[in-house]
């Protein structure tokens, strides 16, 4: 593993070297509980220390600036409690930076813990700010931290017919870009006319660091993604927030990493699902209120979304479908957007196997053309392919 020098996150190489980015002029930060540094110190805290009265406003992603809010709960507006700031929400009556929260700033610093993942909202986030910055005239600073799928891109590509929130970047469901070459992926890929835009990478990372090799300080950025590891299944079993027939263990000491149902019989379906040998997972038998299945990463080579694809037709052809997709409060629209595309669902209840929907010739394509385009926006260096 090669290294460059002693390791730091996006923030700390801007207050670093990228000081006159920041001097003298208005500053806004976008920020979570998760943005800190090395130390453990909060990026507004160290904008404030160096900034002083000229960090004018503070912006919260989904969740809240102080990550207080549920999945999908609204957030408000509001006021720092030390330094009476304002707080502008993005997830609440607004998702972009208005016109008005963004007047007395000259500069926007976006430092957000991201996972890699499309539906993961925080990259929507970064879409919308860069538009609005664009649009507007603002300096906008994004600020790198590493991800738990650097070296990975799966899932299915959007088909732009089911743009959300949840999908509203032109990547598959696992992207594999830092916040920072996602910035340079939409600026590239998307009308960005005169957005002055300043990424700020990490020193000394490259691919292959994993997180407890950095010792970076982890907070969950969010209240499912408890611990790094979480986010390593949250592509492979976030398609249950439309499936109600099935608890993906939210709420529980292993969120993403279970799933459960009363008609599962734990240690027969964990058998079965073993003898599929998907690539870098094994499956153990998991009871909890109901039973259930607990997926284990065992090396780099797990593909989640496709592990995650096989495990619902296995669900399905074992206890049939009409248990998942005729439950109450299943949302198929809602599938269909967290997928960015209506294919996965057809196929599934069509009783295709995920063989078939991984060789689907558009999508394979498009993947294909996604990570020859996204492979030059990559900052850092990759010393093995996954």
């Amino acid at each position: 593993m090669k290294r460059t020098g002693k390791f730091q996150l996006g923030i700390e190489t801007l207050l670093a070297d990228g000081k006159k980015l920041l001097r003298g002029k208005r500053v806004g930060l976008l920020a979570h509980p998760a943005s800190v540094d090395m130390r453990g110190c909060h990026s507004s805290v160290l904008l404030r220390e160096f900034c002083g009265d000229k960090l004018v406003a503070l912006f919260g992603p989904e969740h809240g600036f102080f990550g207080r809010g549920g999945a999908g709960e609204k957030i408000g507006d509001e006021k720092h409690p030390a330094w009476g700031i304002p707080i502008h929400s993005l997830y609440g009556e607004h998702r972009r930076p208005t016109e008005e929260m963004l007047r007395d700033i000259d500069v926007l610093v976006f430092d957000l813990q991201d996972i890699g993942v499309r539906c993961y909202t925080f990259v929507s986030t970064l879409r919308y700010v860069m538009e609005e910055c664009a649009r507007l005239g603002k300096t906008l600073i994004v600020c790198d931290r590493p991800i738990p799928h650097a070296q990975l891109c799966d899932g299915p590509m959007p088909d732009g017919r089911h743009n959300s929130f949840v999908c509203d970047v032109p990547a598959p469901l696992v992207h594999g870009m830092t916040p920072c070459e996602m910035a340079m992926w939409l600026y590239h890929k998307l009308p960005m006319e005169g957005l002055d835009l300043h990424v700020q990478t990490m020193l000394g990372f490259d691919r292959t660091i994993v997180q407890g090799q950095i010792r970076q300080v982890w907070i969950s950025p969010s209240p499912g993604i408890h611990y790094w590891e979480t986010a390593w299944y949250y592509p492979a079993t976030v398609m249950y927030e439309a499936l109600p027939a099935i608890d993906y263990g939210r709420g529980g000491t292993e969120p993403f990493q279970v799933i459960t149902a009363p008609f599962i019989n734990a240690e027969k379906f964990a058998k079965r699902l073993n003898k599929l040998k998907l690539s870098g997972v094994i499956f153990t038998p998991y009871w909890n209120k109901f039973p259930g299945i607990r997926f284990q990463r065992v090396d780099a080579k797990f593909w989640p979304f496709t592990a995650g694809l096989w495990v619902l037709d296995e669900l399905q052809r074992t206890y049939g479908r009409e248990r998942i997709w005729d439950h109450p409060g299943t949302r198929e629209d809602f599938f269909d957007k967290l997928m960015g595309t209506d294919s996965i669902r057809r196929f599934l209840k069509e009783g295709s196997t995920p063989l078939v929907l991984s060789d689907l010739d558009a999508d394979k394509e498009a993947l294909f053309n996604f990570k020859q385009e996204a492979y030059s926006m990559r900052l850092y260096q990759e010393t093995t392919e996954s």
